[in-house]
């Protein structure tokens, strides 16, 4: 077994994910400092466990949509089709698709799953403005 390096904290409210999010495991968390309060709080590594602690009430709606809208996804490692199965099937860690799994295991509604994509698509545009 060899060991993983660990990503440095970074603040939950305003920077993105690592670009290896979810090689960690669904419920990776580490301490990140509540800007606000100055206590640390932890928030997962991966989106699906973002949205285990919104289901527990351990981080509010607008703190999870500005978590996961601003998050960087990984890329599925091949093109989507178009057939529903396919969508079942795959599962990226750290990518959209456990966004999707969140919403498919109730842990957040369509509505909110909705208000997550409008932010993160602001988010990828606003990133394409800049150039990055």
């Amino acid at each position: 077994m060899t060991a993983t390096a660990k990503t440095p904290a970074r603040d939950w409210r305003t920077a993105p994910a690592p670009a290896h999010a979810g090689q960690e495991g669904r419920h990776a968390s580490r301490a990140r400092p509540d800007p606000q309060g100055g206590r640390k709080m932890k928030i997962a590594d991966t989106p699906y466990g973002v949205a285990e602690q919104y289901s527990r009430g351990e981080i509010t709606r607008e703190q999870l949509v500005k978590i996961l809208g601003d998050w960087d996804y990984v890329p599925a490692p091949f093109p989507r089709t178009d057939g529903l199965g396919d969508d079942i099937v795959l599962d990226v860690p750290g990518s959209w698709d456990e966004v999707s799994a969140a919403n498919f295991a109730d842990l957040i509604d369509d509505d909110l799953y909705g208000d997550i994509y409008d932010a993160h698509r602001a988010h990828r545009d606003r990133k394409a403005a800049a150039g990055k």
